[in-house]
């Protein structure tokens, strides 16, 4: 996150917020978690999952292996616009 002001800005701590952020609605998160092979089921899933919510909104994939389990965890998060 970048910030450049002017000479005479003050502090952030001195100016009040203008638009408050929502609590809730800003993402999905959909987690896939099991033994499966990554190509034959997380990959097909999650790309099926992208396209029901569209794939022109935001998506970021996270993937990981739950090694004391011999499992393996997929987090797929969504949004359909920024907050500004």
């Amino acid at each position: 996150m970048l910030h450049q002001s002017d000479e005479n800005q003050g502090a952030l701590t001195d100016t009040k917020p203008e638009i408050k952020l929502p609590s809730e609605g800003l993402y999905t998160m959909t987690v896939l978690k099991g033994k499966n092979v990554w190509d034959e089921f997380y990959f097909k899933k999650i790309c099926t999952q992208i396209n029901e919510i569209g794939g022109e909104e935001g998506h970021m994939v996270a993937t990981a292996n739950d090694t004391t389990q011999d499992e393996k965890v997929v987090v797929l998060f969504s949004w359909s616009s920024m907050w500004s």
